[in-house]
């Protein structure tokens, strides 16, 4: 909403989980915002759109990231990407090649992946997150952190 000329992107590896997932995730966070009046929000194409400005955040399926090139908006760029579940891609390779064909045409992008980290230490997402990248933060959350409301009882 600060930044009028961007555009999110929000990522599942397989797209049959995007509406009952991300996209009502991302309803809940508007509603608990309390800006609901200024969002409208469709699942043919699955958007969500900031009324006062056009901005949209989009949703894809990557089951076969190749079909992912080329993507442009009317107008801005595509500033923000969240990749939801992260383990379930095949690497960052993947997430790379991902994030060219989006991720152009602006001056700052910022990058989001959420997970449940897998048991094995030496799984790729483990051994990703503890790599020392520049302007990286890495945030440990759980359900013992996250707010009583949340959650409930």
């Amino acid at each position: 909403m600060r930044h009028p000329d961007a555009h999110a992107v929000v990522f599942r590896k397989f797209g049959c989980d995007l509406r009952t997932s991300v996209f009502n995730q991302v309803l809940w966070a508007i509603d608990a915002l309390g800006v609901s009046g200024y969002f409208k929000a469709t699942v043919s194409p699955m958007e969500i759109t900031y009324l006062p400005t056009g901005q949209k955040i989009i949703f894809a399926g990557l089951d076969d990231p190749r079909k992912k090139k080329s993507q442009k908006m009317p107008f801005g760029y595509f500033r923000f990407a969240w990749f939801e579940e992260l383990e379930q891609y095949d690497g960052m390779e993947e997430i790379r090649s991902v994030v060219q064909s989006y991720m152009r045409g602006g001056n700052a992008f910022s990058y989001f992946y959420s997970y449940n980290p897998p048991q094995t230490r030496s799984n790729w997402v483990n051994a990703e997150a503890e790599r020392d990248v520049p302007n990286r933060n890495v945030h440990t959350t759980t359900y013992l952190t996250a707010p009583r409301e949340w959650l409930g009882k």
